[in-house]
């Protein structure tokens, strides 16, 4: 099911038609994700396999009901892989397939991680702690019974005395910057490869967000790039090869940022210098933005 296609066909649209067909549409396409695995991108699944070669511990945090992660992962005897998720239909999937599929060193954590703790309301349409206009703002007053707990990047890891090395990848709707707010220490200090939503589309923050911003919660030597996803149409434009990591310098930053639409965006990863080499065939260079 080629969801960008068919939302970028609706989205140019502007009728009440548009916005009853996107937000029906929308709510089908993320709730059959409830009840099976979510679909990777072609770059998220080649970057972890091969990480995975090296073994490392593994935080996933907005699992949702994916155990990809916890399955590539397998057999490292020390390290451990930590499936964050705060929706508890979400957690109760997980830990069955935990048990079917007998993952080890597989922990679950039923909370959400943001810059702080608390409690916070859950969005069970946005699938988020943010109400997301892209869903319909008459869909996002539909919230879980209950609000969720949320704790910090950082605090979960030293509370699991996680250690070096570390690969952190988050995918929470829209919320990803706090996320990586509240677990700076654990990225610049024992992470070695971090993914995330670049969400610039939702006023998380009082000011609007540019990727820069991002990569300023970055200490120390890092390597960024987008990952490669064959249903993104600028993705395919500039990387019709398919290359899964696609080298993102700051003079593209602006480039990127147009080509981001409501309900469209990339994820990123940074990742240590010293993994260049090994990760090198799968890294593509020379691209023209």
């Amino acid at each position: 099911m080629n969801f960008h296609l068919i939302h970028n066909i609706l989205r140019k649209t502007r009728s009440n038609f548009h916005e009853n067909v996107l937000n029906y549409f929308i709510l089908v396409y993320r709730n059959l994700a409830n009840n099976q695995n979510v679909i990777l991108t072609h770059g998220e699944k080649l970057l972890s396999q091969k990480l995975a070669m090296i073994k490392m511990n593994v935080i996933d945090a907005g699992a949702r009901t994916d155990t990809f992660l916890a399955e590539v992962f397998q057999g490292q005897d020390e390290f451990k892989i930590y499936l964050v998720e705060p929706n508890p239909k979400f957690c109760n999937v997980l830990r069955k397939k935990i048990k079917d599929k007998a993952l080890k060193n597989t922990i679950l954590i039923e909370l959400a991680v943001g810059d702080c703790e608390g409690e916070f309301v859950y969005y069970r349409n946005s699938q988020s702690l943010l109400p997301r206009n892209v869903y319909g703002k008459k869909h996002d007053l539909k919230r879980l019974n209950k609000t969720v707990q949320v704790t910090t990047l950082d605090l979960l890891v030293r509370r699991e005395n996680i250690q070096f090395p570390l690969f952190i990848k988050t995918d929470l709707e829209m919320y990803d910057y706090l996320a990586l707010i509240g677990g700076q220490q654990s990225i610049n200090n024992i992470a070695i490869a971090v993914q995330f939503e670049l969400g610039l589309e939702t006023n998380v923050v009082s000011k609007k967000l540019k990727i820069h911003d991002f990569i300023d919660l970055f200490r120390g030597n890092w390597l960024f790039f987008l990952l490669h996803d064959v249903n993104n149409s600028f993705l395919q434009n500039i990387n019709g090869s398919g290359t899964p990591m696609i080298r993102l310098e700051p003079k593209n930053y602006e480039t990127i940022e147009a080509a981001i639409t409501e309900g469209l965006t990339f994820n990123l990863v940074a990742i240590r210098p010293e993994l260049e080499n090994t990760l090198s065939d799968l890294i593509a260079n020379d691209l023209s933005f």
